[in-house]
């Protein structure tokens, strides 16, 4: 990165003792450099070596290609990145790792580094290291340590020739105690590489941050995810970084101004896309420096998103014709997140004061959008207006409906001398119309005054404009009602009523149980185990309703072989799931899999392991737990089979002491190598 070198007052002297200044080697400058540079070492030392191997894949032409990062394990605790970029030779390893602020990058801005510290960033956390350099056929192996005085120290173990691509791969041990730190910061650290690393140990996701809105070309809102701090205010990005924006140093300069406006989009959740070089950055690369030219940038970017939002909004609303529209629009907007903080900026150009009260504070602008009442009293009794909602309320006619410009509502006026109320219910009953509907049971003899006097609502419906409900389907006889309406019950909730056609009464398959004066029978699965858990079981089994059959539709089914009763159903189907040992032993297996997965070479003597891992079993979870609980209630116990396998299972893992304490994040590889060393086998 082009670093901005650039003396703006330069004093002039004429004398002739002058001295340059130096930095004198010793632990304490040693610790400011390294130990102290960073709040946050183990994300300075993600950040610090995983940007280095990028740019060395910039520099070596293949930008494109992933740089590999080893997160630590509990086997392989250390933390790796691995580049196949441009390499080092012996006098690139021991210049840049042994002088500080020695770069190769401070001339351009293709590449993110240029400060010369980041590759010293281990010692913020660690006493040593080791580098591994490759460069045109040679390969050379080096330790960074702290000597016994407290200073870094290089030391060569060995080069040798080789055939592998150039590149560079740096290992920082890890404390066990802090693996799951390093996993998690990752996760943050690569949410802003566009080249996600290729990972080895332990595998991971980056978190990623999802771009809702494109506000300007290089200003994106994002959504927040708030993960451990981060992805919840506004970021530069340059290069693979994400750089957060410190509000409070901008807004306490003395000589910014800052409106609230801008000081709450800097606080919002956007990206801002920036060229490398574009703003400076601290040495520690963990901030921006916040120079009077740094913070203008900002307020230029922000400032122009302002504007823009500005312009969006009043050319949106001044293309509505009416009050109502441009309330309902202004409400929309003030919804939105940033579009709200620069209302205050916009209504005062729309002459809309009287509709909207705005509420300030430090950072952010409140926009309570409230109209003004559309009626008074007198037009309520003399037009006889209400309210009605799909809900079945009718408000008493000498009540104000709540009702302000921009709500979502709709006119409707008499045309008939009667029935207004019950062709609204059908209206609303046949569209789903969810809206607020005002009645006017005695219209004015001058519609287009009364409209105008209450500013041109967007929907207005004369009663002749109602539409009505579709008639329902009604057999022909009354018997044939009473036979095949069926009530019925659905898995995932509910009842309806159903008229069955003859070929679904003869040939479909049917679930059933009698259902005699609103009780089931005190003998049936229902009665004993409760709807809730029949109705979870069935659904496990793939059956998804059953009918409720009264005395005489009991009588019509209960001969016929496509109609099934559900106790019958029920009880084949645990007779057949308690005798199928092997998909207890494949349960217990997979209760298991978190610690067991990486025994590939590992058998048990009754069946193989390998296989039960890697497939899955028809039950899991709470759906296994239910049948078991289903199975006991029918008199069938599993828990021999099952604690047989738990048995075998912990026998097999007393074979190798180390799979105890392993979580789900060991190596595979290591963990058959030690099963391996266990066996004797030295292969």
């Amino acid at each position: 990165m082009k670093l901005h070198n650039t003396v703006e007052d330069k004093a002039q002297t004429n004398l002739d003792n002058v001295y340059k200044f130096k930095i004198k080697e010793s632990v304490k400058s040693f610790q400011i450099l390294s130990s102290s540079l960073y709040s946050d070492p183990v994300l300075a030392i993600i950040r610090e070596l995983s940007t280095n191997a990028v740019d060395s894949h910039i520099a070596a032409g293949k930008a494109d290609v992933p740089i590999e990062v080893h997160l630590p394990t509990s086997i392989n605790p250390y933390f790796g990145v691995k580049d196949y970029g441009i390499g080092m030779d012996s006098d690139d390893v021991e210049v840049v790792f042994t002088t500080y602020f020695e770069s190769t990058k401070n001339d351009n801005n293709d590449e993110m580094g240029g400060l010369g510290v980041g590759g010293k960033s281990p010692y913020s956390y660690t006493n040593n290291f080791t580098i591994t350099a490759i460069k045109d056929g040679m390969k050379r192996l080096y330790t960074a340590f702290i000597n016994d005085d407290g200073l870094p120290e290089l030391a060569r173990l060995g080069e040798f020739a080789t055939d592998e691509s150039n590149g560079v791969e740096i290992q920082v041990p890890v404390k066990p105690d802090d693996n799951r730190s390093f996993i998690n910061k990752a996760k943050i650290v690569y949410a802003g590489f566009d080249v996600v690393p290729t990972f080895t140990g332990e595998k991971i996701e980056p978190f990623s941050y999802d771009v809702i809105n494109e506000l300007t070309e290089n200003v994106h809102q994002y959504k927040e995810q708030g993960y451990y701090g981060h992805f919840k205010n506004a970021y530069v990005k340059m290069g693979y970084i994400l750089y957060p924006i410190n509000v409070d140093a901008i807004t306490s300069m003395d000589d910014i101004t800052v409106s609230q406006a801008t000081t709450g989009i800097l606080k919002s959740h956007i990206i801002i896309n920036a060229n490398v070089g574009d703003f400076d950055i601290q040495p520690s690369r963990e901030g921006l420096t916040y120079t009077k030219n740094n913070v203008t940038r900002l307020l230029d970017i922000t400032n122009n998103i302002s504007d823009k939002l500005v312009t969006e909004m009043s050319d949106a609303i001044r293309q509505e014709y009416n009050m109502w529209g441009k309330i309902k629009l202004l409400k929309e907007y003030s919804s939105k997140p940033i579009y709200n903080l620069v209302m205050c900026d916009m209504i005062p150009t729309l002459n809309m004061d009287h509709y909207v009260t705005t509420q300030t504070s430090y950072y952010n602008t409140n926009v309570h959008i409230y109209g003004k009442d559309v009626f008074i009293n007198d037009k309520i009794v003399e037009y006889g207006m209400q309210g009605y909602r799909d809900t079945g309320n009718v408000l008493a006619k000498k009540l104000t409906p709540s009702v302000h410009y921009g709500d979502d509502v709709v006119f409707v006026y008499a045309t008939k001398p009667k029935g207004l109320v019950t062709d609204v219910r059908k209206h609303i009953k046949a569209t789903s119309d969810k809206r607020m509907h005002i009645i006017i049971q005695n219209p004015p003899e001058n519609m287009v005054d009364f409209w105008n006097d209450i500013k041109n609502p967007p929907t207005i419906l004369s009663q002749n404009e109602l539409k009505k409900p579709e008639k329902a389907y009604s057999p022909a006889k009354k018997t044939e009602l009473i036979d095949n309406r069926f009530r019925v019950k659905y898995t995932g909730g509910g009842n309806s009523y159903n008229i069955l056609s003859k070929e679904q009464l003869d040939t479909a398959t049917n679930y059933y149980i009698p259902f005699e004066r609103s009780a089931y029978p005190t003998d049936s699965v229902i009665s004993k185990f409760g709807v809730d858990d029949v109705m979870y079981i069935l659904a496990v089994f793939g059956v998804r309703q059953f009918y409720l059959s009264n005395i005489k539709q009991t009588k019509m089914v209960v001969d016929k072989d496509n109609w099934v009763r559900i106790d019958d159903f029920i009880e084949g189907k645990i007779n057949e799931f308690s005798a199928d040992s092997e998909l207890h032993i494949h349960h217990a297996v997979y209760s298991k899999r978190n610690t067991l997965k990486h025994y590939l070479d590992s058998t048990f003597d009754t069946y193989d392991l390998t296989t039960m891992i890697n497939t899955a079993p028809e039950f899991t979870g709470s759906k296994y737990d239910r049948l078991v609980k289903f199975a006991k209630k029918y008199d069938h116990d599993i828990n021999a089979t099952y604690s047989y396998v738990e048995k075998e299972m912990v026998t097999h893992m007393n074979k190798y002491p180390l799979l105890k304490t392993l979580t789900y994040d060991a190596d595979p590889s290591a963990v058959n190598h030690y099963i391996k060393l266990i066996e004797g086998d030295k292969e």
